[in-house]
C-alpha cells in the first residue's frame, strides 16, 4: 500500500496490506486490534460463539484431512511451493 494512502491506520488498510501480501503497518494493526478489542467487550457472547464456530471448523479440517491424507498432503505441499516455502520437486 502506498505511503499516502488515506486507509493507513484503519481496518481497511490493514486488508490492504494483507491483500498486498506484505505486512500491516503498525498504526493498521493497532486498529485492527482495538476494533477486536471492542468488539469483545461490547458483545462477549457474539465473540464467544464466533470462537466456538473458528474451532469447529479447525477440527472439521483436520478431520476431513486424516480421512484424505495423500489428498491433503498434495495440496498442502501445493500451497507451499506456491508460497515459494518449498521447490516444486
Amino acid at each position: 500500500m502506498r505511503v499516502d494512502d488515506p486507509r493507513h491506520g484503519t481496518g481497511a488498510g490493514y486488508q490492504r496490506h494483507r491483500k498486498d501480501g506484505e505486512e500491516a503497518c503498525a498504526p493498521c494493526r493497532e486498529a485492527v486490534r482495538a476494533a477486536a478489542a471492542k468488539r469483545r467487550r461490547e458483545n462477549p457472547a457474539s465473540y464467544s460463539r464466533e470462537r466456538a464456530g473458528m474451532r469447529a471448523s479447525s477440527r472439521a479440517l483436520w478431520r476431513l484431512a486424516d480421512l484424505h491424507r495423500a489428498e491433503s498432503d498434495r495440496l498442502y505441499a501445493d500451497e507451499l511451493r506456491a508460497e515459494h516455502v518449498r521447490d516444486a520437486s
